[in-house]
Formats: structure tokens, C-alpha cells, sequence
């Protein structure tokens, strides 16, 4: 299966087996993505959770502010910002809590879920200041930092899961073997100014801009293939795109085997197995998507099936418990704020509360239809977290009404009485 292709606001899938890419479109351009069991996309004003391989949408909420990146983790979605990470609740799609953090461009590290240390549930962080990296290992149900280290500015780096170890190159072009810890095992200097490195038996592949370097145990050039390379991937074969074609190479000879030029200048490539064959995915500037057979150099152009993406997407609503749905309207530490938010909202008719467990908390809720608490925070245009828990009873019996729609808030839950 191959990962989806996100630009701007539209996604593709790519389905080798008949040769089409499904094609779909969001209100919003997308700021980041991450691929686990689901499809998580993050937009300005939404998160979304979709089915990796159709891209319907299976679940969404709307967003109280803009986030810069995002990851996860084994139970939870990490929004970062420059100084705070909110996590959500994977399952559920609701806030858990947020962690603060030192400020800085932090950034998450791609690290799979089976590379991490067994039973840490942990975030991988990057932030760069001037010519250094620092990278540290956030653990998710403390919200401590559980292992922080500076170093030369990180430039590429891949994970190992077998093994559990990352290596990272960075600016001075020195390759760095860590384990899962973030703990120093080995490094290896070389001459290459690289931006990409994969290991091989016998040393490692690099390239730049000028071609593919073959190295040594050592640090030693063996080999160079000159090539001019956009992008690489690299799997079984070695696969180099350039703006104008494709170039294939043996990886242990470090000899190009073909050249497929298509004539267009092309941006993106994309490499993966699909029933024991290999291809590369390759688009243009013009967004048509070729599928190339590494075997044979065949060439396909894909077909592209386009469907637009509904805002109002209805998914899993009601759930068997006796959790309701809230929206967080604020979290304040002081009464005398808690209590001006709560006063502006309940001259509007809202019967908002403030729930003060910890700081001093103004919600609404609770729902037992997430939908309609999609549609109410979505017609007030309150901003808001969503929360998932244990049902508050209060006992006091209000209507009040949004637009044309009347809810009744009874014993605790909010409901509609007219559509």
C-alpha cells in the first residue's frame, strides 16, 4: 500500500491494482499528516481522521487555534506548537491534556511505533537553532522530558527497528548511531557533504545534488555515480528522481540500470512493493501520476477518480457509555476570569458551567451525540476543545435556541427537540 500523497488541499491514493489514484478534496490546505492505522490530517481549523485506503473521513473536530506539526503516539495525537503540545485522544478523537514545552521550532521525528523502547509511551521532538539540532524524548503520560541532547544540525536520519537504533547525519557530515534512548553507540565521519544516507552491508549510500556516493566502514569514498537527484528512495533498488526522469541503479554496484524520461518536470516520488512487484510513483507539475515497474521500466499513467470531501461528514456518533461528550470553552486559573467567560456565555442562553477539578474550567455539554456537538460549536462558532468524560448530573431544566434549532438541556445532557 502505498502512503497518501497530500499538496495543498487535495489527497491522493494510490491503487496499483487498477491502476487509478482516488482524488480528495478539503476546504482547507493541509499543514501536516501522519500515517498509522488511520490517516490523520491537520488543517488550520480541523483534525481529521480518515480511512487510509478509500479516504473517507471516519471521524473530525474542529480546532480552537492553529498547530505547526503533528505526530502520534501509541494512544494519542500530538499537536505541536512552539511551546505546547495538546494530545488527543486517538480512539475517540478528543483533548486529553495539554503539555507545555521548551518554546522553539519543535518539530516531531517520523519514528515508528516499533522503534520506540517497550512499554514508553514517548514523543521524538526536534527544534534547530542555528547550526545545532536538539532532540529530545517527551514522555506522554508524565509530560516530562525524559532524555534531552544538542548536537551539529540534523540533516537526515533513519530508524532501524530491528535493532532499535537511529542513525542521524548531520552538517558536518558525520553519521550518528543511537539507540532508542537517544544514548551515542557509535559515529562515522566522511568527506560527502550528503543530504540522504541509507546503510548497506559494507558502509552506507549517500547523495547531494551531484550524485550517489558509496562509503566504507570508515568513512571512505568506494564508488560515485554522478546524477542529477531531486529526490530518493530506496528499497530493493535504488531509485533517483530527477526533474526531467526516473533513474534506477543497483544499489550494491552502484551502476544505473535505466533512465525513464518523461519529458515533464517532476516533483515527487514515490516508492513502494505491491504484490511482490516494485514500482515508483512519480508526479509532475501538472499532477499527473505515473506508475513506473522497476523490473521493466514500464510506464503507466494513472487514472484519476476525483471526489470531493463533504465538510458535514456523519461517522461514528453515539457511544455505549456513560461518558457524554463536553466542549472545553476555556481553562482559566483564576476564579474572577472563569467566571467573566461564564457570565458572557450564559447571556447568550448557553447553560455553560465551570467544572473547577483542577484550574477553573468553563464547558458545555454534555452530548450524547457527538454530532450535535459538531453542529452547535460549528453554528455558535465557539472555539473549544472536545472532551470525552464521565457524565456531570445537574439537575437544572433549560431550552435555549441557535439559529432555528431549539436544544434542551435536561439532567446533565443537551438534546435537540427540533432538527
Amino acid at each position: 500500500m502505498f502512503e497518501p500523497v497530500i499538496i495543498d488541499s487535495t489527497i491522493w491514493q494510490v491503487n496499483l491494482n487498477d491502476f487509478i489514484v482516488r482524488e480528495r478534496t478539503l476546504s482547507e490546505i493541509v499543514t501536516d499528516y501522519y500515517v498509522d492505522d488511520f490517516l490523520y490530517v491537520l488543517t488550520p481549523r480541523m483534525l481529521y481522521k480518515l480511512d487510509v485506503n478509500d479516504l473517507s473521513i471516519y471521524d473530525r473536530i474542529p480546532l480552537p487555534q492553529r498547530f505547526n506539526y503533528m505526530t502520534t503516539s501509541s494512544t494519542n495525537i500530538a499537536l505541536i506548537t512552539a511551546d505546547e503540545i495538546i494530545l488527543i485522544d486517538k480512539s475517540k478523537l478528543a483533548y486529553t491534556a495539554g503539555i507545555g514545552t521548551e518554546r522553539g521550532d519543535n518539530r516531531p521525528l517520523r519514528v515508528p511505533e516499533h522503534f520506540k523502547p517497550p512499554s514508553h509511551d514517548v514523543l521524538y521532538l526536534i527544534s534547530d537553532s542555528g547550526s545545532k539540532s536538539k532532540l529530545t524524548i517527551l514522555d506522554v503520560q508524565t509530560g516530562e522530558v525524559s532524555r534531552r541532547l544538542t548536537l551539529d544540525k540534523v540533516v537526515y536520519y533513519e530508524c532501524d527497528c530491528l535493532t532499535r537504533t537511529m542513525k542521524v547525519l548531520d552538517v558536518s557530515n558525520k553519521i550518528t548511531t543511537f539507540d532508542a534512548f537517544l544514548h551515542k553507540k557509535e559515529s562515522l565521519t566522511t568527506d560527502v557533504n550528503a543530504h540522504w544516507f541509507t546503510q548497506t552491508d559494507n558502509g552506507y549510500l549517500l547523495s547531494n545534488e551531484n550524485g550517489f556516493f558509496s562509503i566504507d566502514a570508515t568513512g571512505r569514498i568506494t564508488d560515485f555515480l554522478p546524477a542529477d537527484i531531486v529526490h530518493v528512495q530506496s528499497t530493493d533498488k535504488l531509485v533517483a528522481l530527477s526533474k526531467q526522469g526516473v533513474l534506477i541503479c543497483d544499489p550494491l554496484t552502484l551502476r544505473p540500470q535505466q533512465f525513464i524520461e518523461l519529458g515533464r518536470q517532476l516533483i515527487r516520488l514515490v516508492q513502494e512493493r505491491a504484490d511482490e512487484t516494485e514500482y515508483a510513483i512519480v508526479i509532475d507539475t501538472l499532477q499527473t501520476f505515473y506508475a513506473i515497474e522497476l523490473q521493466t521500466g514500464h510506464v503507466d499513467i494513472l487514472r484519476k477518480e476525483k471526489e470531493e470531501i463533504p465538510i458535514a461528514v456523519q461517522y461514528v456518533d453515539h457511544m455505549d457509555t456513560d461518558s457524554l461528550w463536553y466542549i472545553q470553552i476555556g481553562a482559566f486559573a483564576t476564579t474572577e476570569n472563569a467566571q467573566n467567560s461564564y457570565d458572557a456565555l450564559r447571556q447568550t442562553g448557553l447553560p455553560v458551567y465551570i467544572d473547577t477539578s483542577e484550574l477553573y474550567r468553563v464547558k458545555l455539554g454534555g452530548f450524547s451525540s457527538k454530532v450535535d456537538a459538531l453542529n452547535l460549536i460549528e453554528r455558535t462558532g465557539l472555539n473549544g476543545w472536545f472532551v470525552f468524560q464521565e457524565r456531570i448530573h445537574r439537575t437544572e431544566r433549560t431550552e435555549f435556541s441557535v439559529g432555528t434549532t431549539t436544544y434542551v438541556f435536561e439532567d446533565g445532557i443537551i438534546t435537540r427537540s427540533t432538527p
